[in-house]
């Protein structure tokens, strides 16, 4: 990853939280996801990567009451960003 990648991400995740950065990246992972099993790829490593993202998410809003509802802000937020 360049430079910029990172400081991107770091950036963002100064900026708005790693949640809701987290939040974003499992919205596009699930996307890819759909893409992929689209064309037939149903065993991609994104679709692993993308459920224990998920799972990562939710262990997350388990230590934090009030990250449930940012999930559900941040998802409404990006719906129409995403391809």
């Amino acid at each position: 990853m360049d430079k910029l990648s990172v400081d991107t991400l770091d950036n963002l995740c100064t900026g708005h939280g790693l949640f809701s950065v987290l939040v974003v990246l499992r919205e596009i992972a699930k996307s890819a996801c759909k893409r992929y099993a689209s064309v037939g790829n149903h065993d991609g490593v994104i679709h692993r990567e993308t459920a224990e993202l998920s799972q990562c998410i939710d262990r997350m809003k388990q230590s934090n009451p009030l990250s449930g509802v940012r999930e559900t802000m941040v998802v409404k937020e990006i719906k129409n960003f995403i391809r």
